[in-house]
């Protein structure tokens, strides 16, 4: 199950995830957000409504989760 698409990186040395959204970039700290490339604080708000919902949806379907621990390798060309 996806509740939030977007996932462009997880750094596991800082524990952090980035996401796309449009509009910005949302960055994931163990103890912050930091929301990127946004017009204003509206829109910036707005995106972090968005990123709370999503969170409080996985954490309601939790039980339904299952983790994706092998690693995924980008494709050849050869391999298209």
């Amino acid at each position: 199950m996806r509740t939030w698409p977007g996932v462009i990186a997880y750094n596991p040395e800082t524990c952090t995830l980035t996401f796309r959204r449009q509009p910005g970039f949302l960055t994931i700290y163990p103890e912050k957000v930091y929301i990127t490339q946004v017009k204003d604080t509206e829109e910036g708000l707005e995106l972090l409504k968005a990123l709370v919902d999503a969170i409080n949806v996985t954490w309601e379907q939790r039980v339904e989760l299952v983790a994706v621990t092998a690693a995924r390798h980008a494709p050849r060309p050869l391999d298209v």
